[in-house]
């Protein structure tokens, strides 16, 4: 795909917590995805770190986003290793990922937790600053 980034519309949201991913969605609206993260909502049903990592790669290698909004404090225990959003942005930017997302610009939206190599923060505690913060970044209008 030789798609430019500033015309790409959708945003990544990789977020485990299921409160903080509705108030980011209830923003974002249709212009977004959210990978399923331990527990599938439709299906009542936990999903293992191995099927969460999965989920994740697969929005990564498939859809071009404008965006992603990382949780750096997001923790998937591994057989080998833990994947926080810290070891993410680091493989989607070596190209762990492919290619299709490698230079899109990723946010960190937890506080009090660094994400070397990221564009910025993005609150997603304080409803009232998250659309500020997702203008600001020219996310949305």
């Amino acid at each position: 795909m030789n798609e430019k980034l500033e015309e790409r519309t959708r945003i990544l949201v990789v977020e485990d917590s299921a409160e903080d991913r509705e108030r980011l969605i209830s923003i974002l609206g249709d212009n977004c995805d959210c990978p399923i993260i331990r527990y599938d909502s439709h299906t009542a049903k936990s999903i293992s770190n191995e099927e969460s990592l999965r989920n994740i790669e697969e929005c990564l290698r498939n859809q071009p986003y404008k965006a992603i909004l990382m949780d750096g404090k997001l923790g998937l225990e591994l057989d080998h290793y833990s994947c926080d959003g810290e070891v993410l942005t680091c493989n989607l930017q070596k190209g762990m990922y492919g290619s299709l997302n490698q230079r899109t610009p990723v946010y960190n939206t937890s506080a009090n937790f660094e994400i070397p190599g990221v564009c910025g923060h993005i609150s997603k505690r304080m409803s009232e600053r998250i659309k500020e913060d997702l203008q600001r970044e020219g996310l949305i209008k």
